[in-house]
């Protein structure tokens, strides 16, 4: 080979070798990196779309929630609904838990979303005996991990259907069900018999012999004639029913269970007894002017 050709092919090899060696390690991309987008807070009215986990822990009495939260807009299955979404005033990362302690404020949202009278829509007892019955169950659900260490900072209160921990999809949005008389019946609180020591609590759907609408623990100064007359005036706002008695077949009042050992004074039930020879086969939360659901 001459020398011009020697030197030809030199030239060669050096402008493959400019173009080459660069690119044996890693290959640049152009444009600018961006961090990937972090979801932000959901918004009042946002659905929670997927089933959430939870465990009771017994050493602490808490309930433990896990899963990964995923909310928007919706017309059709839901597992929740976003009801209130509060700053954090905690600021402490959700580690175990994605939920917050309870608060009065998600409560009394998610009493007001579903319909509940304001009186009853927090969690203190109401004519001066009664427990409410009825709830609206809540979470409060913290920012997932990514959603922290972007900075969010805020609790979402979720209303759930009552008994199903977050693990239950229904069709159709909670909202006013209440004032419509269309509570789901897990909202009902059931027996299968009369008898307030040995019944058995069951759902409100199938046929049952009596209905819950108030608990009483404190019956000091009380009396059976006062106790049926607060019962009844707790189940005319739980029912809106223009005679809760349905023209005397009901039987509306407070059941007394004394307490047998030193020093109590028992506690009461207040609640609606279908007659021995029938059953009820829904609830009459908000029932108003709608038909006795009789089996």
């Amino acid at each position: 080979m001459d020398r011009r050709a020697q030197g030809l092919l030199l030239l060669v090899l050096a402008v493959l070798a400019a173009l080459v060696v660069p690119n044996l390690g890693a290959r640049s991309v152009p444009g600018l990196p961006r961090a990937a987008a972090i979801p932000g807070p959901p918004n009042t009215g946002d659905c929670l779309l997927d089933p959430l986990q939870s465990s009771f822990e017994p050493s602490t009495g808490r309930r433990i929630w896990t899963g990964t939260p995923r909310y928007a807009p919706c017309a059709g299955d839901r597992v929740g609904e976003v009801v209130l979404v509060e700053p954090d005033v905690d600021r402490r990362p959700r580690t175990r838990s994605l939920a917050y302690r309870p608060s009065d404020t998600c409560t009394a949202a998610a009493a007001a979303f579903i319909g509940l009278p304001p009186d009853l829509a927090g969690r203190d007892r109401v004519f001066g005996t009664w427990f409410p019955a009825v709830s609206a169950p809540t979470v409060r659900l913290a920012p997932d991990v990514v959603q922290w260490a972007g900075g969010q900072r805020w609790a979402a209160c979720v209303v759930l259907t009552p008994g199903t921990a977050g693990s239950t999809v229904y069709p159709t949005s909670l909202r006013g069900t209440f004032e419509a008389g269309l509570l789901p019946q897990a909202f009902g609180t059931c027996w299968d018999t009369t008898d307030p020591v040995y019944s058995t609590t069951i759902d409100c759907g199938t046929a049952h012999a009596a209905e819950g609408f108030g608990f009483a623990d404190d019956l000091t100064g009380t009396t059976q004639e006062a106790l049926d007359t607060s019962c009844r005036r707790l189940v005319d706002v739980l029912t809106a029913m223009p005679d809760a008695t349905a023209g005397g077949t009901l039987s509306v009042g407070a059941a007394v269970v004394p307490d047998e050992g030193e020093g109590g004074n028992g506690f009461a039930l207040c609640r609606v007894a279908a007659p021995a020879d029938r059953t009820l086969t829904g609830t009459l939360l908000g029932l108003g002017t709608g038909e006795i659901p009789w089996e």
